[in-house]
């Protein structure tokens, strides 16, 4: 596909906000604390760059085969980031930690054997198949997504936490760009492949509006340990305490 002067633009933009958060971790320290958001910039950005030289070369068959595995990775690591925040957010206790290991673990099972599921049964060759299996995947983790900036804000509105906490920023940037890709998505089934252009540039505007977020987020001062203090923090302890004796009775 060639690229027009907005494709040029929203690109260059991509490769600099990027880079941005990338400097910004590095400076703040967090590439450690936030391996899993790492990989995931780090390979968004090389991935970025090696599909924009392919598309340059007009090697269309090497850029599908590029572009389709390379979603279908930063779709898991993008799952993965679910769970980097949800130990974040309960650092301190560990029953809710290993609750929401639990959780995660088996919602990703759901997702796979769903993604397998739809690819096998879709009807056309192995590249359509692939196709399918990596959009339903895709979707799927949109949802969990959106899921978890619901909770986010629920659980900062109830403890009355700051929302300067950068690992808010992530699941708060996270949900911005999935529940815009999700009207996207949404208006291209409705009107059909007429809304090819709109669901193309709505999804890179999507992803720019989130990584806008994790840029703003990031530069904050507070650390990626979310602090509870007074009654918050004793109703939290209380919760831990009851699932420590319920997994560990």
């Amino acid at each position: 596909m060639r690229f027009t002067a907005f494709d040029y633009a929203v690109w260059l933009a991509g490769a600099v906000l990027h880079l941005t958060i990338l400097t910004i971790m590095a400076r703040r320290k967090l590439i450690r604390e936030l391996p899993v958001f790492s990989a995931y910039v780090i390979l968004s950005l090389a991935t970025s760059i090696a599909l924009f030289v392919i598309n340059e070369t007009g090697d269309y068959a090497t850029y599908f085969y590029a572009f389709w595995p390379k979603e279908a990775i930063l779709n898991v690591l993008m799952f993965g980031v679910v769970y980097e925040v949800n130990q974040h957010v309960f650092k301190n206790y560990k029953a809710l930690r290993r609750v929401g290991l639990l959780l995660f673990w088996c919602v990703g099972f759901v997702l796979l054997l769903v993604a397998m599921m739809m690819a096998i049964s879709s009807p056309g060759n192995g590249a359509n198949q692939m196709i399918t299996g990596i959009a339903t995947l895709e979707r799927s983790v949109r949802v969990i997504q959106v899921g978890l900036l619901l909770f986010v804000v629920g659980f900062a509105a109830y403890f009355k936490l700051s929302w300067r906490h950068c690992i808010f920023g992530l699941a708060f940037g996270f949900g911005v760009y999935a529940a815009l890709q999700l009207i996207a998505v949404a208006l291209r089934a409705h009107l059909g492949e007429s809304a090819n252009d709109i669901w193309g540039k709505g999804t890179v505007l999507a992803y720019a509006a989130g990584a806008i977020v994790w840029t703003k987020y990031l530069s904050v001062t507070e650390s990626t340990v979310v602090e509870l203090r007074g009654p918050q923090k004793a109703e939290l302890e209380k919760w831990n305490q009851a699932l420590t004796q319920l997994l560990y009775r």
